[in-house]
């Protein structure tokens, strides 16, 4: 693992990727800037998202951190293709230097880091990571490092006629290989659900399932199954119809983490509102994830002989080995030596454009004759899919 290191001219901090150890030494700072977690769910992350993440952090020379950031890894299923994405979470500056610029430092040092991994990813012929994000709690501050909104959600319910039943989902007293196997079947109910209408979602599995269960624990919640009363498997007993989620006991925004056919939802409360945001880290990782039929049409159209070409600049202030010229053909996606007379992209244009997402008043078409032409290289993502936490 590359450790990523830098001094950031304020007051000689360095902003660095903790080891294990160090880890703790952000504790304060995370209580500080979240205390409606509380000790249960601190613990619950410091004992468990700790152990498998990685952490930026602002130190001065005595070790203090007064910045950080943690970047939680998932398996995030892209069009059948698996990415290991991370999930931003736990941003925080400790309030006696706040507008200091270490935000924008500990930031800056964590994009760059998952660049470098994905180059190496990329050039082990492996998926590299196209996007990394978050969940905003201002989307203001996100905003100048390059990050817009790619997704949606819907605050919904269910219907007090749905024809299913509810199990409040317990592994208290249960037998190790009992509990895997629930895990199992409901984490494969999970990634079913979720491939016949995403495009884009976290992968479900025991590890993920095991970590959702520590973290509702911690701020008492739960995890009901619900039973369709009118099916069942193949071995007579009901068949899972769907899962909810509870974070927090009688919190409304739990009815976001709702999985279930829509039939058996009611109508939503209110209009879609604004919910994850995301920011190109690899450009080409990018591309080449969004490369799909519009190409191949585009390339057969054309006839080889005659395959063009869509150029543009990115202007990524953050990840310099994105900033420059590039060339899209079908199947590739490579620098070029042109600059002069291209359209010029930034990362939330390109975000905004190809994940599918349309803020309020924009027409679904592309607006720009650029846009237009880029639209014909690449397929936009339909239905992207977080609702994680931590």
């Amino acid at each position: 693992m590359r450790m990523s290191a830098e001094e950031n001219g304020n007051g000689g901090r360095s902003v660095r990727l903790l080891t294990q150890e160090e880890k703790q030494l952000t504790r304060f700072l995370y209580e500080e800037a979240f205390p409606e977690d509380g000790q249960k769910l601190t613990d619950y992350y410091y004992r468990i998202k700790m152990a498998g993440n990685e952490v930026f952090a602002a130190l001065d020379s005595t070790g203090h951190a007064s910045g950080m950031l943690c970047l939680n890894p998932y398996r995030v299923m892209v069009r059948g293709t698996e990415y290991p994405l991370s999930y931003i979470v736990a941003v925080a500056t400790e309030k006696a230097h706040r507008r200091e610029g270490i935000m924008r430092s500990v930031l800056t040092a964590a994009l760059r880091h998952l660049h470098s991994r994905s180059e190496t990813l990329r050039a082990g012929h492996l998926p590299g990571i196209p996007f990394t994000y978050l969940k905003p709690a201002d989307p203001a501050y996100y905003r100048p490092f390059g990050f817009a909104y790619i997704s949606r959600r819907e605050r919904r319910a269910l219907k007090q006629d749905a024809p299913v039943t509810r199990e409040m989902f317990s592994r208290r007293n249960m037998p190790a290989a009992r509990e895997a196997k629930a895990l199992q079947t409901i984490a494969a109910f999970m990634n079913a659900f979720l491939a016949e209408r995403f495009e884009v979602y976290c992968c479900r599995d025991g590890r993920y399932l095991q970590e959702l269960l520590c973290e509702i624990e911690a701020g008492d919640g739960h995890l009901d199954l619900l039973y369709d009363k009118a099916a069942a498997d193949t071995s007579g007993r009901p068949r899972i119809a769907g899962t909810a989620v509870y974070d927090y006991p009688g919190v409304r925004e739990n009815m976001t983490r709702l999985l279930t056919k829509e039939e058996y939802l009611a109508a939503a409360e209110t209009p879609e509102e604004p919910f994850f945001m995301a920011r190109i880290v690899d450009l080409p990782a990018f591309l080449e994830m969004l490369e799909g039929t519009n190409a191949a049409e585009h390339e057969n159209a054309a006839g080889p002989e005659n395959a063009s070409a869509f150029r543009f600049y990115f202007d990524d202030p953050l990840i310099p080995e994105n900033r420059g010229s590039w060339e899209i053909r079908a199947g590739s996606v490579a620098r070029c030596s042109d600059e002069a007379d291209l359209p010029v992209f930034t990362p939330e244009q390109l975000e905004t454009l190809l994940s599918g997402y349309r803020t309020p008043g924009r027409e679904a078409a592309a607006e720009e004759a650029a846009e237009q032409e880029l639209l014909r290289f690449v397929k936009p993502l339909r239905g992207i899919y977080f609702d994680e936490e931590t």
